[in-house]
């Protein structure tokens, strides 16, 4: 590729991006949530340093990017592509767990919410997160989140 080629296809990436770049920012800056907020998401406890709230946010995109269509249908396994290429297939109650850790959840809220022992929630993420190879909890979040499995 030549350097004119690159240059225009880096100028129309960036082009297309803009508009998702300002919406993120103004969703970050208009809406930072309560410094005191602590999430909970990638950890599972109220202990961590980083103030954030993901169920926030995440409400906040999914209104800003709302077009009229459905969601995709939530029944069924779906499958889940850890990054060495190993991949497994989610059950809705599996889904369940990963949907509430993702929305800044704790494990004791889990379970509570599901009616189950609160070692449970924890055995359950865990053992997906193995499955995929994915080193921690935060990581199989970040994943679950990318390819859609939970919103």
């Amino acid at each position: 590729m030549s350097t004119d080629a690159a240059t225009d296809a880096a100028t129309d990436a960036a082009t297309a991006l803009a508009p998702m770049v300002e919406v993120w920012f103004r969703i970050l800056t208009e809406h930072l949530p309560d410094p005191q907020d602590r999430c909970r998401a990638c950890s599972g406890t109220t202990s961590t340093a980083w103030p954030c709230s993901l169920r926030s946010l995440a409400e906040l995109a999914r209104r800003e990017h709302a077009d009229g269509r459905e969601a995709p249908a939530t029944r069924g396994r779906r499958s889940l592509h850890g990054a060495r290429g190993t991949s497994c297939a989610v059950t809705p109650k599996e889904r369940q767990f990963l949907q509430m850790a993702a929305e800044g959840r704790d494990d004791d809220e889990i379970a509570a919410a599901l009616d189950v022992p609160e070692r449970t929630v924890r055995t359950t993420i865990h053992r997906i997160a193995r499955k995929l190879g994915e080193p921690d909890r935060a990581g199989l979040l970040v994943l679950a989140l990318r390819t859609g499995v939970v919103v």
